[in-house]
């Protein structure tokens, strides 16, 4: 009801309000099918985990993978919490760190590694 009182006023028409009410229906039952929630007080709260690898295959980050994985917490939060939640966020870093040990021993300047790779 409230959502077609204040649709009305921004469309001018009914017609919008009952499509975007129909739409939002479908969007809530689509929604709840494919989470399920906790309730909390007054509030639901979705039961989201993530997959956690074996810790057989997991290796530790290196020094150019943690200094990543703090910049993107920092100064690039999307970035980091969209890798983080579609589980692209670890390899990203190990990539980081391999390549910019694979430079250091090569020779490249600390500072121009950090500068292409970690902070970039």
């Amino acid at each position: 009801m409230f959502y077609a009182a204040w649709l009305r006023s921004d469309f001018g028409s009914a017609t919008a309000a009952v499509t975007t009410k129909a739409a939002l229906r479908l969007r809530k039952g689509a929604r709840m099918q494919n989470i399920s929630y906790s309730r909390v007080g007054e509030y639901q709260i979705p039961n989201i985990r993530l997959n956690e690898p074996p810790s057989e295959t997991v290796e530790p980050l290196g020094r150019y993978g943690q200094l990543r994985q703090k910049f993107l917490k920092e100064h690039r939060t999307i970035f980091y919490n969209t890798h983080l939640l579609t589980e692209r966020l670890y390899p990203h870093l190990r990539d980081t760190d391999e390549t910019a040990t694979e430079r250091k021993q090569r020779g490249v300047p600390e500072e121009i590694i950090l500068s292409e790779l970690v902070y970039e």
